[in-house]
């Protein structure tokens, strides 16, 4: 595991160790049709099962178990919480396919309750999809200086070196997006939100239902 500093903010990207089983436990998932639609609010065209009432029915709780425990939890401890009992909820989890050319534009999963969110790596071919980090930010004029000098505050884009297996979590606030499918074979990817909160004096550790999908 890793922690980096991207605009100076850490970021958490790991290798997840039982991979192969839980690459085998969802693969019938994505091969299935019926869990995926395109958003027609999305710029993209990527394949999701996010908004898909059959997402529901999707056995995440291999998953779940292994990011809670062996990489959310670190990370979490690693930003120095004023206390140990942290309550976490799981928000959403849902599985993405790129094909050619699909990806994914800009974006944040800022919605008020939404506090940190990952990118896990089912299948990454090579010559397939890059995941970027977006900081684009206008400092210029957020203080108060647009009217003064004219310049442009540079968009800076982070490239993650990701491949198949690979977890990154992340602040919920960072825009990231996903560059467009540049190989013929299917980029797999799932996607997650949590909630993080203090737990009351008598929780003793992480809290995370894995009955649920959606807690």
């Amino acid at each position: 595991m890793s922690i980096q500093n991207i605009f100076g903010i850490p970021i958490y990207h790991a290798n997840v160790d039982n991979h192969e089983d839980i690459k085998n436990q969802l693969t019938p998932y994505f091969e299935d049709q019926k869990y995926f639609d395109t958003p027609s609010a999305w710029l993209s065209t990527v394949q999701t099962s996010i908004h898909s009432e059959k997402n529901s029915e999707v056995d995440y709780k291999l998953w779940l178990k292994s990011i809670i425990q062996k990489h959310l939890d670190p990370y979490l401890k690693s930003l120095q919480p004023v206390s140990p009992n942290l309550l976490v909820n799981t928000l959403g989890i849902w599985m993405n396919k790129y094909d050619f050319t699909q990806g994914q534009e800009p974006h944040n999963h800022i919605d008020g309750i939404t506090h940190f969110s990952c990118s896990y790596i089912v299948e990454q071919p090579e010559e397939s999809c890059e995941f970027v980090f977006v900081d684009d930010e206008d400092y210029v004029n957020a203080h108060g200086l647009g009217h003064i000098f004219l310049w442009d505050t540079p968009k800076k884009n982070h490239h993650i070196d990701l491949k198949e297996g690979d977890i990154l979590i992340f602040p919920a606030w960072l825009n990231h997006a996903v560059s467009p499918n540049r190989g013929q074979l299917q980029r797999r990817t799932i996607s997650a939100n949590w909630r993080v909160r203090l737990a009351d004096q008598e929780t003793k550790q992480f809290s995370v239902d894995l009955n649920k999908n959606v807690v």
